[in-house]
């Protein structure tokens, strides 16, 4: 058997290096980053997060809220890096049930983080229960389109009662819609 093997010529190997180089930003540019009808949403900017399709499933009960409305500070919006915070805003969840009767349930976003590698969100809540109100935290997976005007939010529930929960949040701020890009 022959086996004629021809080296690469130096040109084609330059050539290839300077397509990968030149894919590098268009790779970074793919990072998360909030926009709003007027461009980038500015740090200190509050948005907030709109679900009507937010479930609760704690064991064999479901607590499922017709509203839930939470509120967010941008702490950071690089193009690499989205933080949200707490902003003290009264977050607040209408027309809950929970196993079938209406319940009162106190929402609070915590956090949110969007990076390359890290899509999470950190809600805190209280729900109302025959003993009182129960404290439970979802640290939960946030997914998303690129330029999508929501984002759907979903996983595991711990402290005073666990399950889990999803949702999709629409994202608004004082100039209309935000979009994850």
């Amino acid at each position: 058997m022959l086996i004629i093997r021809k080296p690469l010529g130096l040109g084609l190997v330059i050539g290839l290096l300077a397509m990968a180089f030149a894919a590098l930003p268009a790779i970074a540019s793919a990072a998360p980053q909030l926009t709003d009808p007027k461009g980038s949403v500015a740090v200190g900017t509050t948005i907030t997060g709109t679900s009507t399709n937010a479930v609760t499933k704690l064991g064999t009960e479901e607590l499922v809220c017709k509203h839930v409305e939470v509120h967010g500070k941008v702490k950071a919006n690089t193009g690499s890096l989205v933080e949200v915070e707490m902003d003290g805003a009264n977050d607040k969840a209408k027309e809950c049930t929970f196993g079938g009767s209406s319940t009162e349930v106190k929402p609070t976003l915590t956090s949110i983080t969007l990076t390359p590698t890290e899509k999470t969100a950190v809600f805190d809540f209280e729900v109302l229960t025959a003993k009182g109100f129960v404290t439970a935290t979802s640290s939960s997976t946030v997914t998303y389109t690129s330029g999508a005007s929501s984002v759907h939010v979903e996983g595991p529930v711990t402290g005073g009662v666990s399950g889990t929960f999803s949702g999709d949040f629409a994202l608004s701020d004082a100039n209309g819609v935000v979009k994850v890009d």
